[in-house]
């Protein structure tokens, strides 16, 4: 089957065909005479089929040939496109690119003008976000299903397959219900928040994070009732906008939301912050993907 499709048989086949005669077709591919008689008639051997009629020292097409040439020039267009197709691959003009996410990463805005970036620089290169927790996203990554990662929970530095750096990291606002009392404070202080109702992470999705929720508080001076749980930013405020508690939300949240009845402070001397880290495989050499990171790490400064 290989030999069908072999792209130099075919290149011998138009070019007998354009000129009608061997002779003239052998000029033209700078070879011999007898060789390329040869190929011709092991091509119709091979494909059962009469391409050619001899007439006069003249090859003329049969119907049956006349078809195969359209058949044969769109072959050779189509490789040449693959061709060009390819180099634009090795130079990361075109290609495709995977993407995975945590909700972190969309709120804060470097995400989207890294993508505005790529798709400046390489109209062609297509791209696939897919929003996913942290962990499977470094098990998507190791299997090849992702080619770049933004996580909350980075890997081990010691990680064997797969290495990470931070890339953005974002202080936490006070999301509190329109007409809250503290919303007329000039300064929200630790004991403005002690045993005040709060909307949390759920401790069965990631007790890690839960945790070191828990622990900042009582850092800062205060201890949260926590009295909901929800694990998406925009549930969690539509939980604050009716009044249910208090919550902690990134500071792109804030900017990139206009939610109903929320209104942000700032907590300075809060300690915990957001950070997303970006992952991929350790010593990748797709010049795509290392396009891409210089893209987000210049964008993210």
């Amino acid at each position: 089957m290989s030999q069908l499709l072999d792209l130099r048989l075919l290149r011998y086949f138009i070019a007998v065909a354009e000129e009608g005669n061997v002779g003239r077709a052998a000029q033209r591919l700078c070879i011999s005479q007898s060789p390329l008689s040869r190929q011709i008639k092991e091509l119709e051997q091979r494909l059962g089929l009469v391409l050619f009629e001899r007439v006069r020292q003249r090859l003329l097409l049969t119907a049956t040939g006349h078809a195969f040439l359209e058949e044969a020039r769109g072959m050779l267009a189509h490789a040449a496109q693959v061709e060009q197709r390819a180099r634009r691959w090795a130079q990361a003009d075109e290609g495709s690119l995977m993407i995975g996410f945590v909700e972190a990463a969309i709120f804060s805005d470097f995400l989207s003008r890294s993508l505005q970036r790529l798709r400046a620089d390489y109209p062609a290169v297509q791209v696939e976000l897919r929003a996913m927790r942290s962990a499977p996203q470094c098990e998507a990554i190791r299997r090849r299903e992702l080619d770049l990662g933004l996580v909350y929970n980075p890997p081990p530095v010691d990680d064997a397959e797969l290495t990470s750096n931070p890339i953005v990291t974002e202080r936490l606002l006070l999301a509190l219900p329109a007409g809250h009392p503290l919303q007329q404070c000039r300064t929200i202080r630790p004991q403005d928040l002690d045993r005040a109702a709060w909307i949390a992470l759920p401790r069965r999705q990631n007790v890690a994070a839960r945790e070191r929720f828990l622990a900042s508080c009582r850092q800062a001076g205060f201890e949260p009732d926590i009295r909901h749980e929800a694990a998406e930013v925009l549930t969690v405020l539509g939980l604050v906008s009716a009044g249910m508690g208090l919550a902690l939300v990134q500071e792109g949240v804030a900017s990139m939301t206009q939610f109903p009845r929320v209104v942000f402070r700032p907590l300075d001397w809060f300690p915990a912050s957001v950070a997303v880290h970006l992952v991929y495989r350790r010593g990748s050499s797709e010049l795509l993907l290392k396009r891409f990171l210089d893209v987000i790490e210049m964008v993210a400064g």
